[in-house]
């Protein structure tokens, strides 16, 4: 559902719909624009998929209701060899884009992905420590992974 809201600026009234409901996230188009020069069309839809899945405030990506394992990561993108996805994978990391996630998730040891706030978010706002473990995005971080990739 949306709801009309009456707004002033600049001394002028206006009216603006605010979204309710549904699901919304938060996409940084600066970001993508860095990502377009040092991801190849593939690795971008990857991503993009794996952005629709994002929940808590550490953008985990999940499956459902539980957090994705690398196996099921790996055929929700439809990659059938494992050292495919690997790479990517580590393509990410480089690139800043996921971060590795190791740790005790309901109950059992799990390894999944997080993926960089900077980039994409589902919240409107979040813990500052969360922001304080991830690095902002830049363009100069991206050309520096463009340049290892060429050599």
């Amino acid at each position: 559902m949306n709801k009309l809201v009456n707004v002033t600026e600049d001394g002028k009234e206006l009216v603006k719909i605010v979204r309710e409901g549904g699901t919304y996230g938060t996409l940084s188009t600066e970001s993508i624009q860095i990502l377009m020069e040092v991801l190849n069309n593939s690795d971008l839809g990857n991503v993009l998929k794996m952005a629709v899945d994002i929940k808590t405030d550490l953008n985990m990506v999940y499956n459902h209701n539980i957090p994705h394992s690398h196996e099921t990561l790996r055929k929700y993108l439809g990659i059938k060899s494992e050292s495919m996805y690997m790479k990517l994978i580590s393509r990410l990391v480089k690139a800043g884009v996921v971060y590795k996630f190791e740790g005790l998730i309901l109950g059992e040891v799990r390894k999944t992905l997080l993926i960089n706030p900077f980039l994409f978010n589902k919240r409107a706002c979040f813990d500052k420590k969360v922001i304080e473990v991830f690095e902002t995005f830049t363009i100069s971080n991206s050309k520096l992974l463009k340049q290892k990739d060429e050599n």
